[in-house]
């Protein structure tokens, strides 16, 4: 998915549309099943209309064990607005992870 966003979309999207500047940063989550994490995930995506969150399939075993990798990407026309956007959304979201019990192992 991440190469369709980079090879096809991205490219397309810098063509026809303000210069913008994207920014991308991925999670690993241990110890919160897919299913916890989508309701999380909608309110990430709620934060602002620049924000798009992908999960991956859970790698591990899903229920005793589940390993999740979620990517965060955000644009914004400037790179400070889009990192301080992406730093507000993986603060939520590792909040929200660590309220369920799981353990955010990467960032």
């Amino acid at each position: 998915m991440m190469a369709i966003f980079e090879n096809y979309v991205e490219p397309k999207l810098r063509e026809i549309g303000p210069k913008l500047h994207f920014v991308e940063r991925s999670i690993t989550v241990k110890g919160v099943p897919e299913a916890d994490l989508a309701p999380i995930i909608e309110r990430g995506m709620k934060m602002s209309n620049r924000i798009y969150i992908k999960s991956h399939p859970p790698k591990g075993h899903e229920i005793k064990a589940p390993l999740v990798e979620i990517h965060v990407y955000v644009s914004s026309e400037d790179v400070k607005s889009a990192e301080d956007e992406i730093n507000k959304v993986l603060n939520f979201l590792t909040s929200a992870i660590k309220e369920k019990g799981g353990e955010v192992l990467t960032g």
